[in-house]
């Protein structure tokens, strides 16, 4: 699908569309640096050979290279394009699933992040559909770029995001209705 017809936006905006590397691999580094420390303390101390230096030992074996292997496995599976007629998101491994998301379709885009956005600039740009559903896109590196970018194709193609067809009213107004 990546033939010379098909538009994914400006190649500056790109990067807006990616997945923040920081906040994929940080809790793995967080896992090892914490369960590293209370083996090599258990070790330090001479209580190396128990039940919980084996544990920890376990963890930093197995179940770091896991995470780590995982964080990698989503990096590399994840894709979001701004295409001519939609937005295409692969939200990468362990979903299989992708979804074309038509200009049309698109009610509303919101950003949100949570404490570990807060602490990696991370964050998650979730589309409102006019069918009521949601779909999200975790772990964008730069979330409030990637919904600027694809209001901006969207209102370019025609399709201003959060229009229906009706004129937009103000959140105030909104709020006050409900």
């Amino acid at each position: 699908m990546d033939g010379s017809n098909d538009n994914h936006g400006p190649v500056a905006g790109r990067a807006a569309l990616g997945l923040s590397k920081l906040s994929l691999f940080l809790p793995v580094a967080v896992i090892a640096a914490g369960y590293g420390a209370v083996w090599l303390w258990l070790e330090v101390s001479g209580q190396g050979g128990t039940a919980l230096a084996r544990l920890c030992l376990a963890v930093l074996l197995v179940g770091v290279p896991l995470l780590a292997v995982h964080a990698a496995l989503r990096l590399a599976t994840f894709s979001m394009k701004v295409m001519v007629h939609a937005v295409h998101l692969q939200p990468g491994f362990p979903s299989a699933g992708t979804a074309e998301i038509p200009w049309s379709a698109i009610r509303h885009l919101e950003v949100r992040c949570g404490p570990g956005g807060w602490l990696t600039g991370a964050g998650t740009l979730v589309f409102h559909l006019t069918t009521g559903g949601r779909i999200a896109a975790r772990g964008l590196a730069q979330a409030h770029a990637a919904r600027a970018l694809i209001e901006k194709a969207a209102r370019a193609r025609a399709h201003p995001i959060g229009m229906d067809g009706l004129q937009m009213q103000p959140k105030a107004e909104m709020r006050r209705q409900a």
